[in-house]
C-alpha cells in the first residue's frame, strides 16, 4: 500500500477517500483513531492509502480532485432578466435557460 493523501484536518482525507472510491479506486483510512476526542485536540490526521498498483490512477484522480471547480455564470433570460447560476429556470417568467 502507498500514500496517496496526507489530511490537514479531520474531514478531508474523508473527502479525498469518497472521491476516489467514487473514481473507482479502492482507498483505505489510517490514523482516524488517532484523533482526540469532539473538542480536543488530535493526534494525528488521517491519511489515505491505496493498493500499489492503483498509485497512478489515484494521483491522476487527486490531481483533477485539487483543481479548482467551475463556477457557472448567471444567466440572461429571454424576457431581460438575470438568473443566477443556481436557477434551472427563470425566476421571473420559468423559461429555462437557452
Amino acid at each position: 500500500m502507498v500514500r496517496v493523501y496526507q489530511g490537514i484536518g479531520p474531514v478531508d482525507a474523508y473527502m479525498v477517500r469518497d472521491w476516489l472510491d467514487r473514481n473507482g479506486i479502492h482507498a483505505w483510512m489510517h490514523g482516524q483513531h488517532l484523533m482526540g476526542a469532539c473538542g480536543e485536540l488530535p493526534i494525528s490526521w488521517p491519511s489515505v492509502w491505496v493498493a500499489t498498483d492503483d498509485e497512478p490512477r489515484a494521483r491522476a484522480a487527486l490531481t483533477t480532485y485539487e483543481q479548482p471547480q467551475l463556477v457557472h455564470p448567471d444567466w440572461l433570460c429571454r424576457c431581460g432578466e438575470t438568473n443566477g447560476p443556481a436557477f434551472g429556470a427563470c425566476w421571473s417568467c420559468g423559461a429555462e435557460p437557452r
